[in-house]
């Protein structure tokens, strides 16, 4: 699913390897990855 998501939002590799724990909720209906940058 976490590869899916990049793969279909475009981010990048070195974006997603520094994303800290904080922008991932995962928990609600519709789960979702902040990206800043």
């Amino acid at each position: 699913m976490l590869f899916s998501t990049f793969w279909n939002t475009g981010v990048r590799i070195s974006e997603s390897r520094t994303l800290p724990p904080e922008s991932f909720d995962l928990g609600g209906l519709r789960p979702f990855v902040k990206v800043l940058g």
